[in-house]
């Protein structure tokens, strides 16, 4: 059984389980035994418990494993810089008997709703669905920037108009050539063809107070 502290940078995990940010009344929250089942994920068989994904996003992540300092400031000014510098890429996505080819600024695959710090990308994802969720950011104006920002902050990136998404149990992201992914805001370069597959319940976890199994 798995027992998270929260002592990451943006505690993705121990938010998703309700575990408390501070380690020590956290410490407290895992003698109370609350054991559950969820969900991890894969992509080219690297494990990830919350998101994983190529684009944007991992653009920021290698930016953000190289930097001196982190925390969400570090994370935000980086974001900031390199929102008018990154350039979109061309993907061929498979999912549910489809195939579609979408130029997108991030493609996220979240096996729970965020990346951490409360920064939803995937709100109705859920870590015991048997799910995947793929999320699909087309590339977007800079008067639409704020909007976009807003609805990920009020935890309804769904429904924004520049998002899709998907609920699957496998996906394979094709680019046109290798590309850099991270798998829990760990970045790594991968080869062009990216799959990612669920396996359902297969992780026992401590979870705070708040956890409701689905």
């Amino acid at each position: 059984t798995l027992a998270i502290p929260p002592l990451g940078s943006g505690k993705g995990l121990a938010r998703s389980l309700t575990m408390s940010l501070d380690p020590r009344e956290a410490l407290v929250q895992l003698t109370d035994r609350r054991i559950r089942r969820i969900d991890t994920a894969r992509v080219n068989n690297r494990l990830f418990l919350c998101t994983s994904g190529t684009g944007f996003d991992a653009h920021i992540g290698g930016l953000f494993a190289k930097s001196a300092t982190r925390g969400l400031r570090t994370y935000i000014a980086l974001v900031l810089r390199e929102l008018l510098r990154y350039q979109p890429r061309r993907y061929r996505i498979m999912l549910n008997g489809d195939v579609l080819t979408e130029k997108a600024f991030l493609v996220t695959v979240a096996n729970a709703g965020q990346y951490g710090n409360d920064v939803y990308i995937a709100p109705e994802a859920s870590l015991q669905d048997g799910l995947l969720h793929v999320v699909i950011l087309r590339p977007f104006s800079l008067l639409q920037g704020p909007v976009l920002l807003r609805s990920i902050l009020l935890r309804k990136a769904h429904l924004n108009k520049s998002i899709r998404t998907f609920a699957v149990k496998e996906v394979v992201i094709v680019a046109e050539s290798e590309q850099l992914i991270h798998f829990d805001g760990e970045p790594a370069t991968e080869k062009a063809t990216l799959e990612f597959r669920v396996v359902p319940s297969s992780l026992s976890v401590l979870t705070g107070p708040g956890f409701r199994s689905s």
